[in-house]
């Protein structure tokens, strides 16, 4: 019953035919909370009995009731993140946008997709991302010798990481930071990103696509710019907290690789553009990004509000490339909904064991198979 309770504070009233205008079960301040709740219980916003609000659930089998009981979790934790969302009107509008997409598929067996929401469907650009990095890696650094093959590998993984795990600044501050940029496009991406890879971190009930797998050239160009700056902020501060060799790859290499993709990413005729690109040595195979998996890590969610672009990642123990393990979200209480956790900013690459945490593996050829020296 208290399962019962808790999803009618997430269903209107159907008292009268559904005449009354109540949205959502509020107890009565008099009730007991600590009390088995009865269908008989009064409303405090309508004042009808509990059993109008649960007219929809109130058979259902238990099973049903733990699917919808997810999804009433997940629309807690958005309504918490609009309630603390003070700066952006973008940002808490498109928390809106899924909280009502959730209220109004609730009851169906299966969420419809979000498409549906006029938001399109991934992949929203091809190619995305992650095929034009392989495709460059390819283009740019196909025929160098085993070691520095080994290297771009790496940094292209690195970079990979980054922007899965990157918090996309919000339209008002885009505004500020890129004024040249086109900013309704990049609204429009905005919106796709919180909807598609940002909330979904911290929403069970939404699938989690990566940013590098679903976007394309057009997001990359938006953001390329005050991103490789800010990247190169963070590494630069923490670069004593690096090993020597990761050092020299990060603060001497990384900025080339970064120069290298820059000058193709804004050519548009560059060959990485092509969705057909293909130059691959014939002893190199590269996986199609459609069949390729992705190591996925869970990202956890920045604070609230428009403070800027920036990574946030979790402890670096949970980011082991090939081993990733993304732990099932504890099940909340009935009567609470948490706010996701906020852990401190961890840049993957700076290990001290030595090894350079990134996904996306499965997107390049291992450097053992690389070209030969």
């Amino acid at each position: 019953m208290k399962k019962i309770e808790r999803i009618a504070t997430h269903q209107i009233c159907q008292e009268g035919n559904g005449q009354c205008q109540c949205q959502a079960w509020r107890p009565s301040s008099s009730s007991n909370t600590d009390a088995v709740p009865k269908f008989t219980d009064v409303c405090k916003t309508c004042q009808h009995q509990l059993e109008a609000h649960t007219r929809e659930v109130k058979d259902l089998a238990e099973e049903q009731l733990d699917r919808i009981l997810l999804l009433v979790y997940d629309m807690d934790n958005i309504l918490l993140q609009m309630k603390n969302e003070k700066e952006d009107q973008d940002l808490k509008r498109t928390y809106g946008i899924l909280f009502q997409y959730l209220k109004k598929n609730m009851l169906l067996p299966r969420l419809p997709s979000l498409s549906g929401e006029k938001l399109g469907t991934p992949p929203f650009e091809r190619p995305s991302i992650a095929k034009a990095i392989t495709n460059f890696v390819m283009y740019k650094f196909g025929s160098l010798q085993q070691s520095e093959w080994q290297m771009m590998y790496d940094l292209a993984k690195m970079f990979l990481y980054c922007f899965n795990h990157w918090k996309l600044e919000t339209p008002s501050v885009h505004t500020r930071s890129t004024p040249s940029d086109d900013q309704k496009a990049y609204k429009d991406n905005y919106v796709r990103w919180v909807c598609f890879c940002h909330v979904p971190v911290f929403c069970e009930s939404l699938h989690k696509h990566d940013a590098t797998l679903i976007f394309g050239r057009s997001l990359l160009c938006s953001v390329f710019v005050v991103m490789r700056r800010q990247l190169m902020e963070r590494f630069t501060a923490e670069q004593e907290k690096m090993l020597p060799e990761k050092r020299s790859m990060v603060i001497t290499h990384f900025p080339r690789f970064l120069g290298q993709l820059e000058t193709e990413l804004f050519n548009a005729g560059s060959p990485i553009w092509k969705e057909d690109f293909n130059q691959t040595p014939e002893a190199l195979s590269i996986p199609s990004p459609a069949c390729s998996t992705i190591i996925s890590t869970p990202s956890p969610l920045g604070g609230p509000g428009s403070a800027g672009t920036k990574m946030d990642y979790g402890a670096p123990n949970s980011f082991k490339t090939r081993e990733i393990t993304v732990p099932s979200p504890a099940p909340a209480s009935v009567g609470h909904s948490s706010s996701p956790p906020q852990p401190p900013f961890t840049s993957p690459q700076l290990m001290l064991d030595g090894s350079t945490d990134s996904p996306s593996a499965a997107m390049f050829p291992s450097p053992a198979q690389g070209p030969s020296s």
